[in-house]
């Protein structure tokens, strides 16, 4: 059973979004230029935007189908989002932002906090407004809300453009392991094509709004 099965065609405006692959446990690597549709594919598969028709299923379970009439909704997919603009929200301090799931959903917060706080180096800005926070410093507690929100699947949409570069690679590892020791697929959308190339398991190519496996000892182009 693949852990990520989507096939859907959708509507972005103009551009029609044609999407069909499967990818087993691990890392999904998104590529593809500026305007392919990659945002709008991501916030279909996270309920944001519906498809036209098609089937979007997560671990044999179905998010999406426009056959059967499922469609589920956002908050009820246990995806945890990381936009390309963050989304913390704003009249709440650092640590409210990252507990905010989880306090939704009626989970205690556990040892994981205090793990995730650590490998992302945020633990300085617990009470902090997210006002107050650089752009690398945003995207950090953007992924630190992401992991805290009891995900079965994980998607991030560039989510290091704005981390230096000497966090980037430990966070990125850290990412791995995640999704390794937890078994949580993540679908992970970057331009840069040598970390998709280090990071994923699969790749997929998205062009003009099509979007295909592509074979990883090759790399997107």
């Amino acid at each position: 059973m693949n852990a990520i099965d989507i096939n859907l065609i959708g509507q972005a405006g103009s551009l029609k979004i044609d999407a069909s692959f499967a990818a087993s446990e691990g890392i999904l690597g998104i590529s593809g230029p500026s305007g392919a549709g990659k945002t709008s594919l991501l916030h279909m598969i996270a309920g944001i935007a519906r498809p036209v028709s098609g089937h979007i299923k997560l671990s044999g379970v179905t998010l999406f189908d426009s056959k059967a009439a499922i469609s589920i909704a956002p908050n009820l997919r246990s995806i945890g989002f990381v936009f390309q603009n963050s989304r913390l929200f704003p009249h709440i301090s650092v640590r409210n932002n990252l507990t905010y799931a989880s306090r939704a959903q009626g989970i205690a917060t556990d040892q994981s906090f205090d793990e995730i706080v650590t490998a992302l180096d945020i633990g300085q800005l617990l009470p902090r407004s997210p006002k107050h926070l650089s752009g690398g410093e945003i995207q950090r507690v953007a992924i630190g809300r992401a992991l805290l929100s009891n995900p079965k699947l994980l998607v991030m949409d560039e989510p290091l453009t704005s981390v230096d570069l000497a966090r980037r690679q430990t966070i990125l590892d850290y990412l791995k392991r995640i999704v390794k020791t937890k078994q949580i697929p993540m679908i992970y959308v970057s331009h840069d094509q040598q970390e998709l190339l280090q990071t994923a398991d699969n790749l997929i190519k998205m062009t003009d709004g099509t979007a295909r496996n592509l074979p990883l000892s090759k790399p997107p182009i």
